[in-house]
Order: structure tokens, then C-alpha cells, then sequence
């Protein structure tokens, strides 16, 4: 038995401000995956400060993977 578990957290639109890049970095504690399905979203981590803006792309950040 994995001792990794999926969570379910939210479902529906979620509208994050356009290219207003957060910096408080945290880390989740478990699997977090978010569609970009129309207009973009950026991930920023502490290796990549400056945000990753993607289009049409799904992200999926591991648990414990301090991300914003």
C-alpha cells in the first residue's frame, strides 16, 4: 500500500489575477493537479522565482513541493 494519497480538494473555474505573481511559496501535502483550459497560469517555485506562464497545459505538482 502507497503511503501517498489523492485528495480531492475543489472542482470548477478558478480566476487568478492576470501576471500578478505571488511569492508566498508553501508547500502541499498532497498531489495538486490544475488544467489551464482557457487564458494561462504560472507555477513558481523556489528553484524558478520568476513564474512559468502556460496555456492549454495541465499542471501536477507532487506533495510537499512548495509551490504558488
Amino acid at each position: 500500500m502507497s503511503s501517498f494519497r489523492l485528495g480531492y480538494l475543489a472542482q470548477g473555474e478558478r480566476n487568478y489575477p492576470p501576471r500578478k505573481p505571488s511569492t508566498h511559496l508553501y508547500p502541499r501535502n498532497r498531489w495538486e493537479y490544475q488544467a489551464v483550459i482557457q487564458g494561462e497560469m504560472g507555477l513558481m517555485t523556489p528553484s524558478q522565482m520568476e513564474p512559468l506562464f502556460r496555456s492549454e497545459f495541465l499542471w501536477i505538482m507532487d506533495p510537499d513541493l512548495p509551490h504558488d
